[in-house]
């Protein structure tokens, strides 16, 4: 884990609107903040809403996702979140919670 501590939250910048594509695979994501578009996961949307709702450390937020989408908590979905919210962070989407 790259940041295990850290907890995350929805970037209070972000305006999100949000489209499905034709599969559950691809959504579209525009910031209307930063007047950016973003394809992104199922998954990663979930991650967005959950921190939306609540600032999570990557711990709860990788139980959350397992949890709600039938996944196993196992390396490869932890390694995988890293990814996420490092670039979700690099996008501005998330920040780090002030603590």
């Amino acid at each position: 884990m790259v940041y295990p501590n850290k907890i995350w939250q929805f970037s209070q910048k972000c305006i999100l609107h949000i489209w499905q594509l034709y599969s559950d695979q691809e959504i579209i994501v525009f910031n209307e903040s930063s007047g950016q578009t973003h394809v992104v996961s199922f998954l990663c949307l979930n991650a967005l809403e959950l921190l939306k709702c609540n600032p999570l450390n990557h711990k709860d937020l990788l139980g959350f996702l397992a949890t709600h989408n039938e996944l196993d908590p196992d390396e490869k979905l932890a390694s995988y979140l890293d990814k996420m919210l490092l670039e979700l962070d690099s996008l501005g989407l998330i920040e780090p919670y002030p603590m």
